[in-house]
Formats: C-alpha cells, structure tokens, sequence
C-alpha cells in the first residue's frame, strides 16, 4: 500500500500506482461520488486500498509476485543450514 515510514523494506512492492488507472475511470464513472460515499461507503482510500490487494493476490496467484526484485537472496550455505534444520521437509 505503501504505508511505510521512515524506509522501504526491499520486498515491499507498493500497488497503489498500479491501479491509479482503474481508481480514476471508476470515481468518474460513479456518478454523484458524495451519494456513493455516504450511501455505499465505496469513494475513497478503501476502494483504492481493495483494488490493491486485489492486484497483489493476483500477481500472487500467478506467480508473477514476487520475482527477484522483490526478494531477499539465500546464499547457498543458508539453505544448506535449513535444510538440515527439524522443520525441513
């Protein structure tokens, strides 16, 4: 979401800029936005934040979160150590 003060964890992927898109097309397209507001609750940061989190189980789902960018690289003697560690299997 991109709610992180004072750093940026290296894997963290902010997807607020991915759905700039979708968010903008569907606020024009609300109509009246006070009476989507008040009447559905569906005008603001959770719409935005929902649209988000959809975007990142989808990515997840399909395999495209995380890639290397987005991840921490085990060094060889790291892996060697869990795997003979009780909770390998």
């Amino acid at each position: 979401m991109g709610f992180y003060q004072p750093f940026r964890p290296w894997f963290a992927k902010c997807y607020i800029p991915g759905v700039i898109k979708e968010f903008e097309k569907y606020i024009s397209e609300a109509g009246d936005i006070r009476k989507v507001g008040v009447d559905e609750r569906k005008d603001g940061l959770l719409v935005l934040a929902t649209m988000a989190i959809k975007l990142y189980i989808e990515e997840v789902k399909t395999g495209m979160f995380p890639k290397e960018d987005y991840s921490y690289p085990l060094k060889e003697t790291e892996l060697n150590i869990l795997k003979t560690s009780k909770g390998w299997k």
